[in-house]
């Protein structure tokens, strides 16, 4: 429940407070936009200060290569 209120605290923060929409369309592109932004593209200091994509990739790229190294040693 808390990570939903950080979420929407943030989104209205940094992208609703003083902008105006003329149609309901334009808000929920702008909180569409947004969202790609905060999964993506915002840096956080939990993530070891990387963006959400670039952590996952880094995870990934550490587990590929702990299989791959696995895999070798069971070869031998």
């Amino acid at each position: 429940m808390q990570l939903w209120k950080n979420f929407f605290g943030l989104l209205k923060q940094e992208m609703y407070y003083g902008k105006s929409f003329d149609y309901f369309y334009q808000l929920e592109q702008a909180i569409q936009n947004y969202m790609i932004f905060y999964n993506n593209e915002i840096i956080k200091s939990k993530l070891k200060g990387l963006s959400p994509k670039n952590f996952r990739k880094q995870t990934f790229e550490i587990l590929y290569y702990t299989k791959v190294q696995l895999w070798n040693s069971v070869q031998i």
